[in-house]
């Protein structure tokens, strides 16, 4: 009877080690699924603006031996763009005659004679290539900007309602489906003025738009994306702030910032 019962047994696991087996083969027939794979992180893109604010921004003792005092600006600013440019990657320094429009007796082309100098450094001692244009520009009341690649020799004080700085401060963009934020930041990188969004603005910072822009003023740019999100530029100072329509109207009321002038409307200097 015992023996009865184990052949039993085995014949009812029988069917069920089978369909076992034929499970495991089906299973090692079924194509193997690929292990999903974490997208790769795609290197942050330097912009050839970033690179020249980092290079001005860096100690160097390139300039250790100084500029004679009286030396022309034009021979001046030479010299530095050949001491901080090594091999290829040249750094061209521009004199910007559209801006200087106004000034020294309305003949702007004067500034590159203007006469400057640097003091030569103690020794073991270095200074940023930021400081020493400074230095050198501010006795005939002139700064820089950086533009992409380039560093541009401009009045001290940018004047946004006057002609001669809305026809120098161009810019062109190409925007499809670019948050703003991003689109400003192109902007500031290709005229080298600061933009600066408010983070009261949320989400519309990073609205995607889409523009065409060829060769306008950078004032109208701003405005015209500003716009397309629903928010409003101010001038504060040399800055552009792009914040909330009722912001904006505080800001203005209460002294803090300008109008963002219409192009359209500006005459040419006097």
């Amino acid at each position: 009877m015992r023996h009865v019962m184990i052949l039993g047994l085995l014949f009812l696991a029988g069917p069920v080690l089978g369909q076992e087996s034929r499970q495991v083969a089906l299973e090692k027939d079924k194509p193997a699924i690929p292990a999903i794979q974490e997208p790769a992180v795609k290197p942050m893109r330097t912009s050839a603006a970033r690179e020249l604010r980092q290079l001005v921004a860096q100690p160097t003792d390139a300039l250790r031996g100084g500029i004679d005092p009286g030396t022309p600006l034009r021979d001046a600013l030479d010299t530095i763009a050949r001491l901080i440019s090594k091999g290829p990657n040249a750094v061209p320094i521009h004199i910007d005659y559209v801006f200087f429009k106004g000034y020294f007796n309305d003949e702007p082309d004067i500034v590159d004679q203007k006469k400057v100098g640097l003091p030569s450094l103690p020794k073991g001692q270095s200074v940023t290539l930021d400081a020493s244009l400074r230095q050198l520009l501010r006795p005939i009341a002139a700064t820089y900007l950086i533009q992409g690649n380039r560093i541009v020799i401009v009045p001290d004080k940018l004047q946004f309602h006057d002609r001669s700085c809305a026809d120098a401060l161009r810019v062109s963009l190409q925007a499809d489906k670019l948050p703003l934020n991003d689109a400003l930041e192109q902007l500031s990188e290709n005229s080298g003025i600061s933009i600066v969004v408010d983070p009261a603005v949320g989400e519309k910072a990073t609205m995607p738009l889409n523009a065409v822009l060829v060769n306008v003023p950078v004032t109208t740019a701003v405005r015209v994306l500003a716009n397309m999100a629903d928010l409003k530029p101010v001038v504060m100072d040399n800055v552009l702030y792009v914040t909330t329509k009722d912001k904006a109207k505080e800001l203005i009321e209460g002294g803090e910032a300008e109008q963002l002038p219409i192009i359209s409307r500006i005459s040419g200097p006097a």
